[in-house]
């Protein structure tokens, strides 16, 4: 059996400036989408390839489930887009992951915090680093949570915290 990941990643840097309507429909900022390529580029280089792509559907996570699907090659019409994770709970977030995980070797959830740091701090089997400012899941952070030889499983601190990447932390 492969080892078994789950990638956790918060969606990228929002436009607070935009004319959007409402927090579920505010796109990405210019950043927000170079910040997208790179951990998409990033994901690529190292070999991540998920089964899955589950993101919440409000429109900053959806643009970089799709901008980093494509540097990925991953058909962005696949991308499962589920309402419940649009500013989700550990418990919604633990749900989703059970529910998708079965037989999967590898999947990658886009979502939003405070979920995200929960679901990170849950699932790790060691405290996560926080950034110098006390931030764990900044915008467009992945971590690569890994399960080993065993299935993903929501299990409190069941996986190792393989990789944790910031966009102003990788190569450029």
């Amino acid at each position: 059996m492969k080892e078994s990941r789950l990638i956790i990643m918060r969606h990228a840097k929002s436009d607070w400036h935009s004319s959007a309507s409402s927090d579920f429909d505010r796109p990405l900022s210019s950043r927000g989408e170079r910040d997208g390529v790179r951990m998409g580029k990033w994901l690529q280089k190292k070999q991540f390839y998920p089964e899955y792509i589950i993101s919440s559907p409000a429109t900053r996570t959806r643009q970089t489930s799709n901008l980093v699907a494509e540097e990925m090659k991953f058909p962005s019409d696949e991308i499962i887009y589920l309402r419940p994770l649009y500013l989700a709970s550990l418990s919604e977030l633990l749900a989703t992951v059970e529910s998708h995980s079965n037989n999967v070797n590898c999947m990658l959830i886009v979502g939003h915090n405070p979920g995200m740091d929960d679901l990170l701090c849950h699932l790790a089997t060691e405290p996560p680093a926080f950034t110098s400012t006390g931030k764990l899941m900044t915008t467009a952070n992945i971590a690569v949570l890994n399960f080993g030889k065993k299935a993903i499983s929501v299990e409190s601190h069941s996986a190792s915290v393989e990789l944790l990447a910031r966009p102003k932390e990788i190569y450029k």
